[in-house]
């Protein structure tokens, strides 16, 4: 027992139990503040937001063709696709992202994906890649810059640039993506 002050006495416990109540506090807090600042599973729209330049350290599944550019893009929907290998939520939709693809590559739409994952981690990246079945898409690792550019800081996240090169949608869900894209096409 300690006493205070105001000559009452308190416990240690009685110390540890309000620390333990701000430290509550502050948790409840960030993730307040997280859901608050995050979109919701259906997206939204923004913009005027150009496509950046893909600068990347560096390029897998383009077999030998020049990496994408916003010149090759241009005329088609882009769907940048931000991930990393240590994401889970992000591994989970690699597979219907390549239903998603198999669905609208006909139609103009092209989808390139950005992981933040270094060139330290490349084998991780192309480990995820030989996993998913139809993952035929561009794929850059050490996309840090372009995650900077286009502000952001949570994975996954979807931005999709209209035939113009100018975003028009960002969400955090493949079917929030598909609706948009219903709309539009």
């Amino acid at each position: 027992m300690t006493q205070t002050a105001s000559g009452k006495r308190r416990s240690k416990l009685e110390g540890l139990a309000g620390l333990g109540m701000a430290l509550l506090a502050a948790i409840a807090g960030a993730v307040l503040v997280e859901r608050l600042t995050r979109p919701g599973e259906g997206g939204e729209r923004i913009g005027p937001l150009p496509l950046p330049e893909l600068l990347v350290e560096g390029w897998l599944n383009i077999d030998g063709a020049a990496p994408p550019t916003r010149e090759s893009l241009a005329g088609r929907h882009v769907v940048l696709y931000f991930w990393s290998t240590d994401c889970l939520p992000c591994l989970q939709t690699l597979p219907s992202l390549a239903r998603f693809n198999e669905r609208w590559q006909e139609r103009g739409v092209e989808v390139v994906a950005l992981a933040s994952d270094p060139s330290s981690r490349v084998g991780a990246v192309e480990a995820a890649i030989r996993r998913v079945q139809g993952m035929d898409w561009p794929v850059a690792y050490g996309a840090g810059m372009v995650f900077n550019q286009l502000g952001v800081n949570a994975t996954p996240t979807y931005l999709l640039f209209d035939k113009k090169g100018v975003g028009v949608w960002r969400g955090h869900s493949v079917q929030g993506l598909e609706d948009e894209l219903s709309l539009r096409l």
